[in-house]
């Protein structure tokens, strides 16, 4: 993790559309301060190489919740592949990623991010070396 600056970062197996002319995977990360993952939406052309990248949707905060959502990635035809970001914890899926191949071969891109997360206000906590560490009393009833 140190290696990584302390992001988990994972990708799906490219998969093929229909056609075969395109790959896609879903791209995560878990950076900090909030600690919510973030995913992109990832196209390319099997032909040349090119790749067209969505914007990045909030995704939730652990591997197993992050692997539930890379389930849902699914084309619908040649030219339309889908991803739903957020899966698990109890909460609806939420949000789309998408893209649609346009009439002229250039990747229409969504993305509806249904979740909001807010990283903590302020300057963080200042820390004093010298501060005493507080006791702490636990009894087992």
């Amino acid at each position: 993790m140190i290696r990584h600056h302390y992001e988990y970062t994972w990708a799906t197996p490219w998969t093929s559309s229909p056609d075969r002319r395109h790959t896609a995977r879903a791209s995560y990360r878990i950076p900090g301060p909030d600690g919510f993952g973030r995913v992109r939406l990832e196209v390319r052309s099997r032909a040349d190489g090119t790749a067209t990248v969505s914007p990045a949707a909030i995704a939730s905060c652990t591997s197993a919740d992050l692997r539930r959502s890379a389930t849902t990635l699914t084309w619908a035809g040649a030219g339309e592949v889908n991803l739903v970001p957020y899966q698990g914890h109890g909460y609806p899926s939420a949000g789309l990623l998408a893209a649609r191949l346009s009439d002229v071969d250039d990747w229409e891109l969504t993305c509806r991010d249904d979740v909001i997360v807010r990283a903590p206000g302020g300057e963080g906590i200042d820390e004093d070396p010298d501060a005493p560490v507080p006791t702490v009393v636990a009894s087992l009833s």
